[in-house]
């Protein structure tokens, strides 16, 4: 396993969270847009989780991980049907499976999920505009264990 790349997917993985982390501030800069733009919000996020698992769907080499992806992508469609989606935690597993999936994905492919995943992190977090610190921070270490993980097990078994 190459050092650099392991690097370079750390670096990816930070931002790909980091669309958390904007969603926030633009929850904190303007509060009062959140409840008239919640039905558009809803639909961005429907749309770009929609939007990575397709990519992811096409972008994974392996038989057997397609398989996985497709079970996914019928979860998610489910959950996403679900009128409780983006108020609960909900958001809390569906980022872990795209922690996943972009362990999964080569280097070559991995810039439109991974801007995929920055772009679904904003709609998130100005729908859960009110949950504490110690919930991001749960997040952060759970998303990088799941990445890590998997980027780890990709690169070993094409070895």
């Amino acid at each position: 396993m190459d050092a650099v790349l392991f690097y370079q997917y750390i670096v990816i993985g930070i931002l790909v969270y980091s669309g958390l982390i904007v969603g926030k501030l633009m929850s904190l800069i303007s509060p009062e847009e959140i409840r008239p733009g919640e039905r558009y919000l809803i639909f961005l996020q429907r749309a770009f989780l929609l939007a990575i698992l397709v990519v992811f769907a096409f972008s994974v080499k392996v038989i057997a991980m397609k398989m996985v992806v497709i079970i996914v992508l019928a979860y998610s469609l489910y959950v996403m049907n679900r009128n409780t989606f983006y108020r609960n935690n909900n958001y809390y597993p569906i980022y872990n499976v795209v922690a996943v999936f972009l362990g999964f994905t080569p280097f070559s492919l991995i810039m439109l999920p991974a801007s995929l995943g920055f772009l679904l992190g904003i709609p998130t977090m100005v729908l859960n505009h009110n949950k504490k610190l110690n919930l991001y921070l749960k997040l952060f270490l759970v998303f990088f264990v799941f990445y890590t993980a998997s980027f780890i097990i990709y690169n070993n078994m094409l070895s």
